[in-house]
C-alpha cells in the first residue's frame, strides 16, 4: 500500500468518476450524516465541516476501480479552510475534489514545529490523490463556496482505538 517517511501526496491512476454517479452538494444534505469520531470513539460535533455517506451506486463504482480496500466511503462539505491537524481515525486519505471552494485552495503539510512547510499542492478537480494525513496538514485559502470532496480511508490506513467494525458509519453498505 502507500507508505511514507514524510509529509507527502501522491498521485492515483484511478478514472474520472462519472458524473451521474456524484450526487451534487445542493443534495448531499439529505444523505446520512457521519459523525466526526476522535480515536477513542467519541465526537466531535462541528456544523461547518460534514461528512456523508457515498451513495451506494457511487460506492459499488469505487470498489471496482480503486486498487485498495477501503472501510470508508464519504462526501466532505467543508465551508472553512482547515486548520492545522492530523485525522483522526486513519493514517491515509484517497480524495478527489469535486470543488475545491475557490482558485488556488492548497493542502499544506508541516513538520512537527508547527512552523516549516514540508509540501504545498493545489489538487485539481476530478483527479485522485493519497495524502499522509497522520502528519500536521492544512487547507488554506480563500474559500467562496463549501469545498466538496469525495475521501476514501484505505482498510489498512484505519486507525480507531474502538470497535468501528460494528459502526454502520464507519463501514461501506455494498447492497
Amino acid at each position: 500500500m502507500f507508505m511514507f517517511n514524510t509529509a507527502t501526496t501522491i498521485p492515483i491512476n484511478m478514472p474520472v468518476i462519472p458524473r451521474e454517479l456524484i450526487v451534487p452538494i445542493e443534495q448531499v444534505s439529505a444523505l446520512e450524516r457521519v459523525p466526526l469520531y476522535k480515536e477513542d470513539g467519541s465526537i466531535i460535533d462541528i456544523n461547518w465541516y460534514r461528512m456523508y455517506k457515498a451513495n451506494k451506486d457511487l460506492t459499488k463504482w469505487i470498489i471496482k476501480h480503486c486498487p485498495v480496500e477501503c472501510s470508508q466511503i464519504e462526501y466532505i462539505v467543508s465551508d472553512y479552510s482547515l486548520l492545522l491537524h492530523k485525522d483522526s481515525g486513519r493514517s491515509g486519505a484517497i480524495n478527489y475534489i469535486i470543488d475545491a471552494g475557490g482558485d488556488n485552495i492548497r493542502t499544506e503539510f508541516v513538520a512537527d514545529n508547527e512552523t516549516d512547510i514540508l509540501t504545498k499542492k493545489v489538487f485539481n478537480q476530478y483527479e485522485w490523490h493519497y495524502l499522509n494525513v497522520s502528519c500536521l496538514h492544512r487547507v488554506v485559502g480563500d474559500l467562496v463556496r463549501p469545498r466538496y470532496l469525495l475521501s476514501l480511508t484505505p482498510t489498512n490506513c484505519v486507525t480507531y482505538k474502538f470497535d468501528w467494525k460494528n459502526n454502520k458509519h464507519l463501514t461501506i453498505e455494498e447492497s
